[in-house]
């Protein structure tokens, strides 16, 4: 046998076994693309949470819902989609209950405990939508915690 052969078989299998592992990785991960949207939505969320929270806030002093969201004092970052620069959209309700609409790149139920890992989404599981435009319903008294 000759000893270039040996060393190419080993070439052989160690490149199949890297390309085992990177589709492996792409499978469990998704693809980069796929990340980015993840956490982009991850980010419209944990936003729309600080408008909810300054919209409550606004409740608590006023004991009425803002007219809207420049009457409650977030930041224009906080309440524009990072991608498209669209104000998320504020829907007063009745006395006490609201609506905050944004359109998502991926249903949360793709979201896991690995990939929440840049933005802080507290009760994340109340947070839960589909892929594309959706609004979450709150109360304003809930503390900026959207309702089933």
């Amino acid at each position: 046998m000759n000893p270039h052969m040996g060393v190419r078989i080993l070439l052989g299998v160690a490149s199949i076994i890297m390309i085992g592992a990177v589709a492996a990785g792409l499978r469990v991960l998704g693809t980069p693309g796929h990340q980015r949207a993840l956490q982009l939505d991850q980010r419209r969320v944990s936003e729309l949470g600080r408008v909810s929270l300054g919209i409550h806030m606004y409740w608590t002093q006023h004991k009425s819902l803002p007219l809207d969201l420049g009457d409650v004092g977030v930041s224009t970052t906080d309440s524009r989609d990072p991608v498209t620069g669209t104000p998320y959209i504020y829907n007063r309700g009745d006395a006490d209950t609201y609506s905050l609409c944004a359109t998502f790149d991926e249903a949360s139920s793709q979201w896991s405990g690995r990939n929440m890992r840049s933005y802080y989404i507290p009760n994340a599981s109340d947070w839960k939508h589909p892929a594309g435009k959706y609004c979450f319903r709150f109360v304003a008294e809930n503390m900026g915690t959207p309702v089933q």
